[in-house]
């Protein structure tokens, strides 16, 4: 894909002109927030297998959220998930970038602040590539950034 198409996409899925393209956008926007959700799932069953306790889903705040914090071996882990159909040869794990991780880092020490917890920190990314169709492919890199 050349710049210029890449370009002309990206305007195209970014200011729709019609409003079939405005619905369509919303109907992505649901399949993403659905297949999100769906891989949380998968993630937290994959993880409990491996002997980690959730301790909390989804810890929301103004900035912000935590997919999972568990505990294993007498630590915390905070875990990202990404989940994602297979495209381009894209690995899920690539959207955990430098301000993601910061933003993670925040959100996690704040966590520990509300809480007054003292354990120590690990933090992991569970990467969920999912086929239509076909059950999911998922990995799991423990210490992924600190």
């Amino acid at each position: 894909m050349s710049w210029k198409d890449f370009f002309r996409d990206w305007i195209r899925r970014h200011f729709p002109r019609s409003k079939k393209q405005v619905k369509s956008r919303r109907r992505n926007r649901l399949e993403k927030d659905v297949l999100g959700n769906m891989g949380e799932k998968q993630a937290a069953r994959f993880l409990r297998k491996r002997g980690y306790k959730i301790l909390e889903k989804n810890v929301t705040y103004d900035d912000g959220e935590l997919d999972i914090v568990a505990r294993h071996e007498n630590m915390l882990v905070v875990i990202e998930v990404k989940t994602r159909r297979p495209y381009h040869g894209l690995h899920p794990s690539l959207a955990v970038d430098l301000s993601k991780q910061r933003k993670i880092k925040r959100l996690a020490f704040r966590f520990l602040r509300q809480r007054k917890l003292s354990l120590p920190v690990r933090f992991d990314v569970v990467a969920i590539t999912w086929p239509k169709n076909q059950p999911p492919q998922i990995e799991h890199f423990i210490d992924a950034f600190r």
